[in-house]
């Protein structure tokens, strides 16, 4: 539940990109540490959120305790509370027992303010990096995760073929093969495979609706209980030797400011509870939230991004040092070889197979931006509403041109009498009304026609380019 409302934008900034990674994982840790020290009413509008109360918040300690030896030396999870040293004794030791007791000796760390940024910096591996530390008094909470797992399977470059972003849009990519054991799902709405990590109790899960542009409704009514179904049947599927058609990409995220988005959810984290004697705090509110993740998938498998490499040029398709490449004459064309082809925009999921627990979350569309108000992609939207305005242009322009062609070849004496004829039906309406003519000469002034069909479009061309009706360009 918690990682569907994270997608849907509801604890997250909405951000225009479609594709984002994120980590709800260690971000729901950090928001029961919120919760910790919150008061009742707060904690009615968190479990509102994601049904968080105090029997789930053990079970979700104990699942913790059971995901977290399951990563690697590579991989990170981090989710800590810096608070300085002279705010130390404003904690009540019970609250920092129970904390500790629940999410590690280490979930809240005593640092200097000059130094809590390089701090973050350096045990993020630089995921968060934007961060600005706020010189008032209180915790300062961060969330980062990234995992490094290399694939059980065979693998090998693709050649570069289009990307569907949806119906009409395309773009080329770079792709790569997928051979080996592994477990597939195929449903009325949605194509899910489940493709395992050597030596690991990790895989990646991976869901794409069967519709072409169907990811941004996907997104819009999945809910909680649909996404555990679905990866429940997921792992329960018999694996098999399969053929997949994966995409190379690399996404980085950094939310440095998370405090205004959950107070708009009803998470008010600088309402703390107050001790049972006196009217003193628990422990100091929060400043601020930072949260980061990164993901790079390739041939070698799901690893971390560097932060200096940012979207750096990938190595070619034709490049042979690759880890666990395989030459198997196989058709690399378009014909149905592979049994999954993930040429559309995805959502792709990092799970604990063991307990389905999601560590790493996101949604994979190429360069598919969404627009605010339709919520769909705005790739395809963009350039047919630009082609309509310009082909309505086109229309009113050359109809004006006629109407002036045919204004032109009327004599004077018809344009005259035309003119006269309108006077005299104007007075006929009202006769018993005295100067009716005059005032109908008066009011009825004869057309003056544009000089050439240049003014005609220096006079039309601002209307018809008004900000309401231009298209949005990126």
């Amino acid at each position: 539940r918690w990682t569907v409302v994270c997608l849907n934008s509801v604890m997250l900034p909405a951000r225009q990109e479609l594709s984002g990674v994120f980590a709800p994982l260690p971000l729901l840790a950090l928001y029961c540490i919120v919760w910790m020290g919150a008061t009742d009413e707060v904690r009615k509008h968190m479990k509102d959120v994601c049904g968080l109360d105090k029997n789930s918040l053990r079970a979700f300690a104990a699942l913790l305790d059971r995901v977290d030896p399951s990563l690697n030396k590579n991989s990170l999870m981090i989710y800590r509370a810096l608070v300085t040293p002279d705010q130390i004794e404003n904690i009540d030791p019970i609250f920092t027992t129970k904390l500790q007791k629940r999410f590690g000796r280490r979930a809240i760390i005593p640092a200097d303010r000059d130094k809590q940024r390089d701090y973050i910096r350096t045990n993020t591996k630089r995921m968060i990096c934007d961060l600005s530390v706020p010189s008032s008094a209180g915790l300062l909470g961060f969330a980062a995760a990234s995992v490094a797992e290399r694939w059980q399977a065979e693998t090998r470059p693709h050649p570069d073929r289009p990307f569907a972003l949806n119906q009409k849009e395309k773009q080329m990519h770079e792709f790569f093969e997928f051979r080996g054991v592994m477990k597939m799902l195929r449903e009325t709405k949605i194509d899910s495979c489940l493709l395992p990590f050597r030596d690991s109790s990790l895989a990646l899960a991976i869901l794409r609706p069967t519709e072409r542009g169907g990811i941004v409704r996907l997104r819009r009514e999945l809910t909680g209980k649909e996404l555990h179904a679905t990866l429940q049947k997921l792992g329960e599927q018999d694996s098999e030797v399969s053929r997949v058609l994966l995409p190379r990409f690399e996404l980085r995220s950094c939310e440095p400011s998370l405090l205004p988005k959950w107070r708009l959810s009803g998470v008010l984290a600088e309402r703390g509870r107050l001790r049972r004697k006196g009217g003193e705090r628990v422990c100091p509110q929060f400043r601020e939230i930072a949260t980061g993740a990164t993901i790079r998938l390739d041939e070698r498998g799901v690893h971390h991004a560097a932060a200096d490499e940012g979207r750096r040029p990938r190595p070619s398709s034709s490049s042979s040092s690759v880890h666990s490449y395989y030459s198997a004459a196989i058709d690399s064309s378009l014909d149905p070889n592979f049994n999954l082809r993930l040429d559309s925009p995805f959502l792709f999921l990092v799970v604990h197979t063991e307990t389905m627990t999601v560590i790493l979350a996101g949604t994979y569309a190429g360069d598919a931006l969404i627009t605010p108000y339709t919520r769909s992609l705005s790739v395809s939207t963009a350039s047919k509403s630009s082609k309509s305005l310009a082909r309505k242009s086109i229309d009113v322009i050359s109809k004006m041109r006629r109407v002036m062609r045919m204004n032109s070849t009327v004599s004077p004496r018809a344009k005259s009498a035309s003119y006269d004829g309108r006077i005299r039906t104007a007075a006929r309406e009202a006769p018993e009304a005295p100067g009716a003519a005059d005032e109908a000469r008066g009011r009825l002034q004869p057309l003056q026609p544009l000089q050439s069909p240049l003014h005609l479009q220096q006079a039309l061309l601002p209307h018809l380019l008004q900000p309401s009706l231009r298209p949005q360009w990126r």
